[in-house]
């Protein structure tokens, strides 16, 4: 169900306003307020081609201004819209395309209601002079009705099999959650809602802030999202190791049964008297200064971190259901032993809530056991924070056994547990930060779509084949909005210069489902890749309503020249330097035409040669040194008179000798 065209009545930040979202189909609508009416009129882009972005991808809109112009209300506008969570009486028309009827279908809230029946509605009227436009007659968004029988709800039932995603990389500090109520359709992956959705749910990271879980978390999505082989990575430098860390489970006893609770405080009690062993060992290896045995016992203690946490973990989502997952069939005193790692494989090996079938506790010890020996990076081992650095395949297997050990509790929680809790997370370690912006991205994309293919949390993992795969069940979604909000924020301008190509490559790849894309952009780079049939462009001028500018005004925006597209007024204005260069070149200008008029000294000419050759743009650094070269320097005046007294003294003293002879 692409999107065609929106219509908005006067309001924040607009006047009557019409908004172009297809290359294909061109409407312009006038109104006529006296007789409530409105006419909108159709007609086809002669320029237009077919499945120009791809077969998948119905189109791509850019929304270009300045700061300020409104692209942000916009973006709003838009998600009100396509979120079907739309405001009473806000006052528009949207014209959608219909594939499967192969039809034009026009909704609108202009009406008014009494007592569940309408009062007034305006005379919506849709027309083409091209025969083979099919239009449909324009209806009404749904609406409900409270107890007095007020209308307290609009929708729009045609997308309700449409899912909307919306990414910002910004954190500007809105309020969250964003207020939209009705979210079965909408996404949201913007840093301002992930950092919010982040923070929801502390049990998997208890003790860190909200900007610390978000960042291990957003690290996870991209660990999750360069599994996926259909993303070309080789744009990217990924680091040679990763960042593991255990999540250290929050409070969770009381949720316990009184004999889970027992058997728990147990078994970690004889833990941290192991920890204080192992603590005493690395102080007295440190004041010695035995590196060998210093790096043992460091070792000691990560994977003791490792067993106490995977206790932790294994006893907090048995705590999910509480009482209702019964007793552990457990005796301490006969699962105990000097060793505690021993005493902690006798408690996982003899539970019996998850089957050594669904899971292998064991054979998962060994596993990063052997991975902590062998490959853990002993320099860079922080056993205060229980964290360590691995190769990336080895945090793959770490990360592949963290998911069957989730999927192995969902499983046994049953469908009443929303969540299940991890046990790993991961970091990235030396990336720029464009290259963490540029996968940001993608990764929030995809788990985006992970979502909409209801694969919620976690990929689904297949025993046999030792490989990840992601279920798409039943999808009864037919269309996909992608909002962009600057995305290019971050971005090295090499990455700019690809954006479009990347992302029409990917979303190609990802999915056969129809795609629209809507982004706001300050990067000529992006607009040098659409069509200015595919733009919108926007002003906006001090306190005035913003302005939409006919794309047929505008210069060609594909394939234009970057620095004809930088010059443009909605990028940079009249000039192409900064600000403060322009200021210091033109305050250089005036300091060259005083000194040619009044002179200066050759140590401050000297300074003024300086600054003219700071300035890299050839036609004006030529036009300051041509006025460079007119300047009067005093002291080379005066220095050129005493040498011409000295020579004419010299000659009046030849004379004088020639006369004497």
């Amino acid at each position: 169900m692409e999107l065609l065209y929106i219509w908005k009545e006067r309001g924040f930040l607009m006047d009557d306003t019409s908004f172009n979202f297809s290359s294909k189909y061109l409407f312009t609508a006038t109104k006529d307020a006296k007789q409530k009416k409105i006419d909108i009129t159709v007609s086809i882009n002669s320029n237009y081609i077919d499945n120009f972005f791809g077969n998948n991808i119905s189109n791509i809109t850019a929304i270009v201004g300045a700061n300020g112009s409104g692209k942000t209300t916009i973006l709003e506008m838009l998600i009100r819209i396509l979120a079907d969570d739309l405001y009473i009486h806000d006052g528009f028309i949207a014209c959608f395309y219909n594939q499967q009827e192969n039809q034009i279908i026009t909704i609108h809230d202009l009406v008014s209601f009494k007592n569940r029946k309408i009062k007034t509605e305006w005379d919506v009227i849709i027309n083409s002079n091209d025969q083979s436009i099919s239009l449909a007659v324009p209806v009404i968004v749904d609406i409900g009705f409270d107890f007095y029988n007020h209308p307290n709800q609009y929708s729009i039932s045609l997308l309700r099999n449409t899912k909307l995603i919306y990414y910002s990389p910004a954190f500007d500090l809105r309020n969250y959650p964003y207020g939209i109520k009705n979210s079965k359709n909408y996404i949201d992956v913007s840093t301002n809602n992930l950092l919010y959705e982040d923070s929801l749910n502390k049990n998997d990271i208890e003790d860190w802030d909200q900007l610390e879980r978000h960042r291990f978390k957003n690290a996870r999505r991209q660990f999750e999202f360069i599994q996926d082989k259909r993303f070309d990575l080789s744009e990217i430098h990924l680091p040679d190791t990763i960042e593991v860390h255990y999540n250290k489970s929050t409070p969770f006893e009381k949720q316990l049964s009184i004999s889970d609770r027992s058997l728990f405080d147990k078994i970690r009690n004889q833990g941290n008297k192991y920890f204080s062993l192992v603590h005493s060992l690395i102080h007295k290896a440190e004041k010695a200064g035995q590196e060998r045995k210093i790096n043992a016992a460091k070792l000691e203690k990560i994977k003791l971190w490792f067993i106490i946490n995977l206790v932790d973990n294994y006893f907090s989502n048995r705590a999910i259901l509480g009482d209702l997952n019964g007793e552990l069939n457990v005796d301490y005193e006969k699962i105990k032993d000097l060793n505690f790692f021993t005493t902690a494989k006798n408690l996982l090996r003899q539970q019996d809530w998850i089957t050594k079938q669904d899971f292998d506790f064991v054979e998962l010890i060994e596993s990063v056991f052997a991975i902590i020996d062998k490959k853990a990076s002993r320099r860079n081992i922080d056993e205060n924070n229980a964290s360590f650095e691995v190769g990336i395949s080895d945090a793959l297997e770490m990360y592949k056994w963290d998911v069957k050990l989730r999927m192995a509790y969902k499983e046994n929680l049953g469908k009443s547990a929303t969540k299940a809790y991890g046990f790993f997370d991961l970091n990235w370690r030396d990336m720029s930060t464009g290259e963490k912006a540029y996968l940001d991205l993608f990764s929030r994309l995809f788990f985006a779509y992970r979502r909409i293919t209801e694969s919620l949390t976690d990929y689904l993992y297949s025993g046999n084949n030792e490989d990840f795969f992601y279920d798409e069940g039943v999808l009864t979604v037919n269309h996909i909005y992608i909002l962009l909000d600057e995305p290019e924020l971050g971005f090295h301008p090499k990455w700019q210069k690809k954006f479009i190509r990347v992302l029409t490559e990917y979303l190609s790849k990802l999915t056969n489902l129809k795609i629209q894309v809507i982004l706001t952009s300050h990067s000529p780079f992006v607009l040098s890749d659409l069509p200015k049939s595919n733009v919108i462009f926007v002003s906006r001028e001090g306190d005035s309503p913003l302005k939409v500018t006919n794309a047929s005004d505008q210069q060609e925006t594909f394939g234009a020249n970057i620095h004809d597209l930088f010059a443009d007024t909605f990028f940079l204005g009249e000039r192409l330097v900064g600000d403060f260069s322009f200021n210091f070149i033109m305050s250089l200008v005036s300091e060259l035409e005083k000194a040619t008029a009044e002179g200066i000294t050759i140590e401050e000419s000297l300074e003024l040669k300086k600054k003219v050759n700071l300035v890299g743009e050839n036609v004006i650094r030529f036009r300051l040194e041509e006025m460079y070269q007119k300047i009067v320097i005093q002291d080379d005046i005066e220095r050129q008179i005493l040498e011409a007294e000295r020579n004419l003294q010299n000659l009046r003293s030849m004379q004088g000798r020639s006369s004497d002879s």
